[in-house]
């Protein structure tokens, strides 16, 4: 139901603006997309059309042989700006009070926490961490990060095992101000 969820808002998006049906995606698509995806996340290159070059083997660190096969380069872009997770027309407005900062991942960050503790248990060491995830555009909920040359960015709040080094439970940081114990009750949600 996941990624049935993301292909039908997806879809809706492209339908929305004006994109042709033969242009929609499907499951499987957005399965290599979110692979290749998490490749590039991974292996990081100067510049995303290293991916799709053609083997060269003077500079072995730019061989993706496999990257053309699976997905295009225009395809992986194209999916890349169109990717939706809800309906941007049941959003309430940015000027509402009420509006949840994380409405369009608010489900997204649930599912994962639901599966993680159905998934997972805890060990006797638990480790809050956090990490910063850089954003490009005006975002309601961004955070600074104060090292040199530091940016802006949606903070994220981790809860993992520190013995089988997996992360137990997810917080988006959707309130600049927090004090130090509601940050923590919040990041340590489920421990005993």
């Amino acid at each position: 139901d996941f990624w049935m969820k993301i292909e039908v808002e997806t879809n809706r998006f492209m339908h929305q603006h004006g994109v042709s049906e033969t242009l929609h995606t499907n499951v499987v698509e957005l399965k290599r997309w979110f692979g290749l995806l998490m490749i590039i996340a991974s292996y990081n290159l100067p510049n995303l059309d290293f991916y799709w070059e053609e083997p060269n083997y003077s500079l072995p660190h730019l061989l993706h042989p496999f990257f053309r096969p699976i997905m295009p380069r225009h395809r992986f872009t194209f999916l890349s700006l169109h990717i939706h997770l809800v309906n941007n027309l049941d959003d309430v407005g940015r000027d509402n009070a009420n509006r949840d900062p994380l409405f369009k991942l608010r489900w997204v960050v649930e599912k994962f926490n639901k599966r993680c503790k159905k998934v997972w248990q805890l060990g006797v060491h638990v480790s809050p961490d956090e990490g910063l995830v850089p954003t490009y555009s005006p975002n309601p909920i961004e955070s600074f990060c104060p090292k040199p040359g530091g940016s802006y960015g949606v903070l994220i709040r981790f809860t993992c095992c520190a013995e089988k080094w997996f992360c137990y439970h997810i917080f988006v940081e959707d309130k600049v101000a927090r004090t130090l114990s509601e940050k923590l009750d919040l990041m340590l949600v489920g421990v005993k």
